[in-house]
């Protein structure tokens, strides 16, 4: 702001700050004076600050938000609630459920089921949309716990788990947990074992009974199968291809069977590019930007079963990860104020690289100091040229530079125009009578006549009088 001393500004920070207010923001401090700016500290910059902060809401479980709607009622136009807020957003359940089941897959009992809530809160930044959770809890706790759970017994037959576990540390990221408890009658078992050899970790098992010397009508071929379209391999089955027989009176027999993690070869590439924009100082495009590009890739292999990629060393295209300098570009009616983009080298992890080379307009040339002409000048003009309305003429008239442009030379006619003049059809001789006794006679001569009806260029200085 500006004004003359001792004036008063009619400058106010209220309509400023209300519309912060209205975009989420809150007033923290303000020391422009409330009555109004004077200008009264000569000759120093007066300095004030208005500072505001973000406003923050909390959203939970009993007051959630809605996504899309105003955050404020009362300013339907300002900040709304995200995704993210709603109160399926703020609360999830886990649970664990124990199935009871008969060898032959009939229901043994009804289900056995633990559910643990974890809920949290979330903050919304107003100005941003940002939004800040608090940890998962339940209650109080970041973990919940799941109970053990003694196996019911029932007569005549045998369970495969005679107790399943508790879990103290139950957390909001664990998923739904199926147990199954199986029912088998007191007859030969036998157990077959599906084990990950690369993890070394079990994929699963399959628990076989039967009465003693009878023959099992389970095969490990679909169930390999149903892993290899997952993407393992076979590394070995020592399950017997023409069946089991339960021959081992009371003992468990165990059968293993090996899959590896399959693997594909992939390529992976990544291009970076650089932007090289030309602007004035108000961001304006002056010029269509320049557009590069650099492309990396790598060899990678591909886990089947995870998806887990190890990657290979990244090597560059024939361009290398350098790119090169940019000077800036030469744009009419400005100049730049760098000499242009040095070289830039990037590396598969960079982002784009974005440069702005900065121009300033031109200060127009100002004009050349007149005086006033001693001698007669003569000016030849083409045909078709209209004189000008005569006009007296005070004071001195501006000299016009000899080797002028046709613009200056339209400014020298105009000024010429001033003296008394008659215009004749193809060659006219204009006369400035001077106050001095000396006389000069100067003829400039066009080179395209139909363009003269615009512009006259004089091959010598054209000075006019006083008169």
């Amino acid at each position: 702001m500006t004004g003359t001393y001792q004036s008063k500004s009619d400058y106010r920070t209220a309509d400023q700050i209300a519309t912060y207010v209205q975009a989420g923001y809150e007033l923290v401090g303000d020391d422009f004076p409330t009555s109004g700016l004077i200008f009264n500290q000569d000759g120093i910059n007066q300095t004030y600050m208005v500072k505001l902060g973000h406003q923050l809401i909390t959203v939970t479980t009993d007051q959630p938000g809605t996504p899309g709607q105003p955050i404020d009622p009362d300013n339907p136009a300002g900040p709304t609630y995200p995704n993210g807020t709603a109160v399926q957003d703020l609360t999830k359940s886990v649970s664990q459920t124990i199935h009871y089941q008969f060898s032959d897959g009939r229901s043994a009992g009804a289900d056995q089921v633990q559910t643990l809530t974890f809920d949290r809160t979330a903050t919304i930044d107003e100005v941003d949309g940002t939004l800040v959770y608090t940890v998962w809890l339940n209650g109080t706790a970041s973990t919940g716990r799941y109970t053990p759970v003694a196996t019911p017994q029932m007569t005549g037959y045998t369970a495969d788990q005679q107790r399943v576990a508790g879990n103290n540390a139950v957390t909001s990221a664990d998923q739904n947990t199926d147990v199954v408890v199986t029912y088998t009658l007191n007859k030969e078992q036998a157990v077959v074992t599906y084990v990950d050899a690369t993890t070394g970790k079990t994929l699963a098992t399959e628990a076989l009974t039967g009465d003693y010397q009878t023959a099992s009508a389970y095969r490990t071929a679909a169930t390999i199968a149903s892993y290899v379209s997952r993407g393992y391999e076979l590394t070995s089955d020592d399950f017997p291809t023409s069946g089991l027989i339960f021959n081992h009176d009371g003992v468990a027999t165990h059968y293993l069977v090996r899959l590896a993690h399959g693997t594909d070869a992939t390529t992976t590439t990544k291009t970076i590019t650089q932007t090289v924009r030309y602007q004035d100082g108000a961001g304006k495009q002056l010029h269509a930007d320049t557009v590069r590009a650099l492309t990396f890739s790598r060899a990678d292999v591909v886990d089947k079963v995870t998806g887990d990629v190890t990657a290979g060393a990244w090597s560059s295209n024939d361009a290398g990860s350098t790119f090169a300098s940019v000077p800036a570009l030469s744009i009419a009616g400005y100049r730049t104020t760098v000499a242009g983009v040095p070289t830039v080298t990037v590396t598969p992890t960079s982002g784009d690289d974005v440069q702005t080379i900065r121009y300033v307009a031109d200060e127009p040339n100002p004009g050349e100091t007149p005086k006033t002409p001693d001698k007669t000048v003569t000016v030849t003009t083409p045909d078709k040229i209209t004189p000008a309305k005569k006009t007296p003429q005070t004071g001195t008239q501006q000299k016009v530079n000899q080797t002028a442009q046709t613009k200056r030379a339209t400014s020298a006619t105009k000024q010429s125009d001033r003296v008394n003049q008659s215009v004749q059809a193809k060659r006219q001789v204009v006369t400035l009578q001077t106050k001095q006794p000396t006389r000069m006679r100067h003829t400039a001569e066009t080179k395209r006549p139909a363009a003269m009806a615009k512009s006259v260029q004089s091959t010598a200085s054209v000075k006019s009088a006083t008169t």
